[in-house]
């Protein structure tokens, strides 16, 4: 690879020396092995320039498939912050965390787009896969913590709703990066890195391409699926990226996550929920607790055929062991489940609902309602919906 600067961007022969050693050894073969090798791939230039107040590097179509020949570099550029222009302290983790995401970039655009001639991918999964291209090769700054705590502070964001331009990003720019760079991290921490590397070579466009190379693992699989079950992984260790990174506390992620919360009395009637609305690829929370012990009874109702809902027990003591029962709901779109030993096991019991439309179907909001109510150990349970 070579390093090069622009103008005022020049950075002292150790810093070079330094991020040259990283990028030749460790943050170009791991983007390589992690989302596939193009042909023809020859040496990657970076080039420390400084930027607008936003960007902190981008990668330029435009030099690798000339739409502007007298404007291309005709080479596999990456254009990056110098470290002293970099928003954190840790300003050469900066520099190659920004690398290796726009690298992500150059890679799934020579891939898709020159070796097998398919569309370049959609904006929200481009960017969802260059996050976790910084997960793969071990970074976690600041910008990381913002993304992921916008993430779990809007659950009800659609991942596939990033919109490119700066007027849409000065404003969600945080959530809209969080929620697509944590589903592609829940896919990859359930199938493995190469469901990344076949959704970058699979046709057709954004959810389309994960839909597809999920069946081609598994039949039974599909991104409507996956996405559900994300929901569910929201609510305990999902929330994270913690695969790659161990050291972020859950805490604050997971009480953010949670839109609602309510306290079940043994001793009142049954709580009911107001009618509530699931916007298409978002999720919904509602959390359960209790302010006594028991069987924890909770009856969902719903005529929406695209959303998938779990009940997630858990504990505060033990997150990682969390007991999940899904709502199926028969003809008349009415479902139930029950947790024992809630308020004892179990803390709280969280709603995780997602709407996830059928590809190709009308994208509308889903609605539901839940009712929920504990009997106290001992009693007899009440039977029927």
């Amino acid at each position: 690879m070579e390093l090069y600067a622009c103008g005022t961007a020049a950075v002292p022969p150790d810093q070079a020396k330094s991020l040259v050693s990283d990028l030749e050894h460790r943050i170009i073969p791991t983007d390589l092995r992690e989302f596939g090798h193009p042909r023809n791939f020859r040496k990657v230039v970076v080039l420390l320039s400084p930027l607008d107040s936003m960007t902190l590097g981008y990668f330029d179509e435009n030099d690798i498939l000339p739409s502007d020949p007298a404007h291309s570099n005709h080479a596999n550029v990456i254009y990056v912050r110098p470290p002293y222009l970099m928003p954190d302290v840790s300003e050469m983790a900066d520099v190659e965390e920004a690398a290796a995401h726009e690298l992500q970039h150059l890679i799934n655009f020579r891939i898709r787009v020159l070796d097998r001639h398919l569309p370049p991918q959609e904006s929200w999964l481009n960017e969802g896969l260059a996050f976790y291209a910084q997960m793969a090769n071990g970074f976690w700054t600041q910008r990381d913590v913002l993304k992921v705590k916008a993430a779990a502070s809007d659950p009800g964001w659609s991942i596939n709703s990033l919109v490119e331009g700066d007027r849409f990003l000065v404003r969600h720019a945080r959530v809209a990066y969080g929620r697509a760079g944590l589903f592609v991290c829940d896919l990859v921490r359930r199938y493995g890195s190469s469901i990344a590397r076949a959704v970058i070579r699979s046709p057709g466009s954004g959810l389309e391409e994960i839909d597809r190379a999920l069946r081609a693992r598994r039949p039974s699989a599909s991104v409507r699926s996956a996405f559900a079950q994300w929901g569910a992984d929201l609510v305990t260790s999902g929330a994270t990226p913690q695969r790659w990174v161990g050291r972020l506390g859950l805490q604050h992620i997971q009480q953010a996550s949670l839109v609602s919360a309510v306290t079940i009395r043994s001793d009142a009637p049954p709580w009911s929920s107001p009618s509530l609305r699931v916007r298409p690829w978002s999720q919904s929370f509602v959390t359960l607790r209790s302010s006594g012990s028991g069987a924890l009874r909770v009856t969902l109702k719903t005529k929406s055929s695209s959303l998938f809902v779990a009940l997630v027990a858990t504990s505060s003591e033990d997150l990682a062991r969390p007991r999940i029962a899904w709502f199926r709901p028969n003809v008349k779109g009415i479902a139930g489940a029950q947790i024992g030993n809630f308020g004892e096991t179990y803390d709280s019991a969280t709603l995780a609902a997602s709407n996830a439309p059928a590809l190709g179907s009308n994208q509308v909001p889903a609605l539901f309602m839940a009712s929920a109510s504990v009997t106290p150990s001992g009693e007899r349970q009440p039977t029927g919906h």
